[in-house]
């Protein structure tokens, strides 16, 4: 069985300020460089079907 997570983040910034100009050294490094784009590549080649989600409004 092949099994998907539900969430995943590609294209992330782990800098302190998120997306602002200034950028310090990340919080954590990341191993994994491709792009949104070669992600979703990625994920669709396994048979998969990604979904984006920018936010969700709570009840």
């Amino acid at each position: 069985m092949l099994l998907g997570p539900t969430r995943m983040s590609a294209g992330s910034s782990t800098y302190v300020g998120g997306y602002s100009e200034g950028k310090t050294d990340g919080q954590f490094d990341i191993a994994d460089n491709r792009s949104v784009n070669e992600f979703v590549e990625a994920v669709k080649s396994k048979g998969l079907c990604p979904t984006f989600v920018n936010w969700v409004k709570e009840l």
